[in-house]
């Protein structure tokens, strides 16, 4: 029986990582709905990710190795950042549909989810913090929303959910 290298565990571990963040990152863009609609049920989504024990567990244990080994990890944890693409195009196709005002979809995108990380998970990661209990989670959602519809949603667009 062959036995696992610490460098291949460590790249399944960090591919756990990246097939669970691949899937919560599935987002299309439904012009027919809200904007608050659907931001609500990506942001509840990312949520349950951040917050799930096994996520975070994995997460420390990438983190770690990143500090002891940046080289073998690097590609990883690039990989690691792609599916925040999903978020982006959502973001792009609302800007088209004149939704949401111009501006740079991965950073408005990286700004929208780190309002959830901030408090959701690198406390956690990091510094041991307990997570976030339900109702804890459903402030920062409602909080994480309405500030990002106040300065990313157009005139029209808020007028027209309301």
């Amino acid at each position: 029986m062959a036995r696992s290298t610490p460098h291949a565990m460590f790249a399944t571990i960090l591919m756990q990582l990246w097939d669970n963040s691949a899937a919560q990152a599935e987002l299309k863009y439904q012009g027919e709905r809200t904007i608050r609609a659907q931001l609500l049920e990506f942001l509840q989504r990312k949520m349950r990710m951040l917050c799930d024990p096994d996520f975070i567990d994995l997460a420390r244990v990438a983190v770690a190795a990143t500090i002891h080994a940046p080289d073998r990890a690097r590609e990883m944890v690039e990989r690691l950042s792609q599916p925040e693409e999903g978020i982006a195009s959502w973001i792009r196709a609302a800007q088209a549909d004149g939704k949401l005002k111009p501006g740079d979809p991965v950073l408005i995108g990286a700004l929208l989810q780190g309002q959830l990380k901030s408090m959701a998970f690198w406390p956690q990661v990091a510094m041991g913090q307990a997570q976030l209990n339900e109702a804890q989670q459903q402030q920062v959602i409602e909080m994480t929303l309405e500030m990002f519809l106040l300065y990313q949603q157009t005139a029209i667009a808020s007028v027209a959910e309301k």
